[in-house]
C-alpha cells in the first residue's frame, strides 16, 4: 500500500501504471473515516473491502 509501489515478480508488473491507485483509494476512504482492507490468496483471487461509517453513508444518501 505504499505509493508508487509496483509488483516485481508477477506478470501484472508488466502492465502500465504508476502504482498509486490503491494507496490513493485507501487515503480517500480514510479521509471519510473509513477503512480499506485487502485479502489475497495466490491462485484464488483478491478481496477488497471498503468500510464507511454509517454517518458518511447517510450523508451521501441525502445529497441531490
Amino acid at each position: 500500500m505504499e505509493p508508487f509501489g509496483r509488483l516485481r515478480s508477477s506478470t501484472l508488473a508488466q502492465e502500465p501504471g504508476i502504482g498509486i491507485g490503491l494507496p490513493l483509494t485507501k487515503s480517500m476512504v480514510e479521509l471519510h473515516g473509513g477503512k480499506l482492507t485487502l485479502k489475497s490468496e495466490v491462485g484464488i483471487g483478491t478481496e477488497v473491502r471498503l468500510w464507511f461509517p454509517p454517518s458518511r453513508i447517510a450523508a451521501a444518501r441525502e445529497m441531490p
